[in-house]
């Protein structure tokens, strides 16, 4: 069984990301801010972190920055799900070491086959 951290400071929203993973059948460990994701990527070396990018004491921006340094999370695939949906968000994002982005509010189906995706690696990791 695959494990996803969900890093989400907006509880109905990761309530809501949570709930789509795990009907999913993947084991999910919820995370409230980007602090305690760096710690969970830490102790649990997840398959995938599913990251919103304004979050409280670390936001996605400077966590994404903190993994892409560390050799230890070197393959560590991350996913972006942000309300950051204007025009140059997603390449922003992306740009910033995220292998991929979803726009909140979250459509169910692009999420998961973006997770989807994801896990199986048929997206490519960045260069």
């Amino acid at each position: 069984m695959e494990t996803i951290v969900v890093a989400e400071d907006d509880p109905s929203s990761r309530e809501l990301v949570c709930e789509i993973l795990e009907a999913q059948g993947y084991h999910v460990v919820a995370a409230c801010n980007g602090r305690e994701a760096l710690d969970q990527i830490e102790k649990i070396a997840p398959d995938l972190l599913v990251m919103d990018i304004q979050m409280p004491l670390i936001g996605g921006l400077v966590a994404i920055e903190r993994i892409r340094q560390d050799a230890r999370f070197a393959k560590l695939r991350v996913l972006a799900v942000t309300a950051h949906a204007m025009a140059g968000d997603r390449e922003r994002i992306l740009s910033s070491g995220f292998d991929g982005y979803v726009s909140k509010p979250i459509d169910a189906v692009i999420f998961k086959k973006s997770v989807r995706d994801l896990l199986q690696a048929r997206i490519p990791l960045r260069n």
